[in-house]
């Protein structure tokens, strides 16, 4: 590998495979949460496989817990999912703009509009897939629950910015 011009900062400009490496570097989470979304938007995860898997443990966990109420908290657990996963993915795409573009770290209007596109574009493709299973509903509302995720890490990574450094361009 050759070595990479480097600025004045520090910071190599990406114009060699050293760059190109560390690009890779960079979206890699974001490819691989990616396809792990996809995996769990197959049949193997659907409400119908998770439902037996949840009763299981909470039923050894509550054992007197009533059908009804094992069932509204396997649908929260599977909302909250939709939360926490697309809130992931959205820092994934945060961290791989930032870096690819940016010094380490900065974070600007750009970096979190890209990002709540990119993950609002696998949202929709996913809920998409979804309905070309039979296991399997694609709904609207789900990119819902999608959306309040990427809010909820978009408000914290703003709140981080502005608490450590002075990340964000206005």
């Amino acid at each position: 590998m050759g070595t990479s011009p480097v600025r004045e900062n520090g910071e190599t400009t990406g114009c060699d495979e050293d760059g190109r490496f560390r690009r890779v570097q960079y979206w890699a989470p974001c490819v691989f949460w990616t396809l792990g979304i996809a995996l769990f938007s197959s049949d193997y995860f659907s409400a119908g496989s998770t439902q037996s898997i949840v009763r299981r443990l909470l039923s050894f966990a509550f054992p007197l817990m009533s059908d009804l109420t094992a069932h509204q908290i396997h649908m929260a657990i599977r909302k909250l999912a939709h939360v926490v996963t697309y809130g992931t993915l959205f820092s994934t795409y945060v961290m791989a703009l930032g870096r690819s573009f940016k010094p380490w770290m900065s974070v600007n209007w750009h970096t979190f509009s890209f990002g709540i596109l990119g993950t609002l574009v696998t949202a929709c493709l996913d809920e998409w897939h979804q309905t070309f299973s039979s296991a399997r509903t694609g709904t609207i509302l789900d990119v819902g629950w999608d959306s309040l995720g990427i809010l909820c890490f978009a408000a914290m990574w703003f709140c981080l910015a502005k608490r450590r450094i002075k990340v964000l361009e206005f």
